[in-house]
């Protein structure tokens, strides 16, 4: 709360581009972006594990791999 109260001497003392850009870092769209990108992030890490845990296994002879065992 006492942030608040300062917020308006402080944003008078700041250049107005560092001003508005401030304020769009706190806006509900540049939230919802920062959100997206970050589920985006998580799904591409996700896909290239499980790429690599495929990978794997096919050529290391895991579950799904090709090896042959020879007795």
């Amino acid at each position: 709360e006492k942030m608040q109260a300062l917020l308006p001497a402080i944003e008078k003392a700041m250049p107005p581009l560092l001003v508005a850009r401030m304020r769009s870092h706190s806006s509900e769209y540049y939230r919802e972006i920062v959100e997206r990108r970050d589920r985006l992030v998580k799904d591409v890490d996700d896909f290239v594990a499980s790429a690599v845990v495929l990978y794997d296994q096919m050529n290391r002879g895991g579950p799904a791999g090709n090896a042959v065992v020879m007795h």
